[in-house]
């Protein structure tokens, strides 16, 4: 829903910089990982905070078309709800690029990259519960991801960055 920036004296320093928030003000949890994890924790780079966007955007998508939080997902370890997700927010993106005429593909970059990291975690468990469902999504998404890059979402005459 959104990104929030936490500044407050208030909170311990570490607790300060940029958080993605559901519809509800709380705190996405996989996406705050993500950041922790890739990003490092505080304020972020422009750069950075874009991707930070990109993939507020994608879980409120998600939530929006499918009705459940991709935390929920996540957590649950459905791969396949999840790859239908990101196909569904492919799409979107095509459409958006076209009629806009806006190059998209940061954003699928960034989206794309997030649940490839997130995937690739699991599938560095220990469980094979939880390692198999997440090394057969990146098998499958990986592949994907190659095919659904930039011309789709790049429309040709005079297109715009998107922010």
């Amino acid at each position: 829903m959104a990104i929030i920036h936490l500044n407050s004296g208030r909170l311990p320093s570490e607790f300060g910089g940029h958080a993605s928030v559901d519809r509800h003000s709380l705190p996405r949890f996989f996406p705050t990982i993500w950041q922790a994890r890739r990003l490092g924790n505080g304020s972020l780079s422009p750069f950075n905070l874009r991707k930070l966007r990109s993939i507020d955007r994608f879980h409120d998508y998600a939530e929006e078309i499918g009705g459940d939080s991709m935390d929920k997902l996540i957590g649950a370890q459905s791969w396949d709800r999840i790859a239908d997700a990101a196909t569904g927010f492919f799409a979107h993106l095509v459409n958006e690029a076209r009629s806009t005429r806006t190059d998209l593909n940061a954003t699928w970059q960034s989206v794309a990259g997030y649940l490839v990291d997130l995937a690739g975690w699991a599938a560095e468990d220990d469980d094979a519960e939880i390692s198999d469902p997440a090394k057969r999504f990146l098998q499958g998404f990986g592949d994907a991801r190659v095919r659904l890059r930039t011309n789709q979402l790049c429309h040709r005459s005079k297109t715009k960055r998107a922010e």
